[in-house]
């Protein structure tokens, strides 16, 4: 998927792409979990920044 995504990017005819790769990208769930082991979503960081130069309404 990754490469079929990068030949489109790179202006290749999706036409050729699909022929090319075929059944592949049949097969892949572009919402699948990474097989990388890591779970998905951010760390939290903490409380947000404040920004002590910004005006505050009233």
């Amino acid at each position: 998927m990754e490469q079929a995504l990068q030949r489109i990017e790179s202006g290749e005819d999706p036409d050729q792409i699909e022929s090319d790769i075929g059944g592949a990208l049949a097969d892949a769930n572009p919402f699948d979990a990474p097989a990388s082991g890591r779970k998905g979503g951010r760390r939290h960081a903490g409380p947000p920044e404040r920004d002590e130069t910004l005006h505050e309404f009233e």
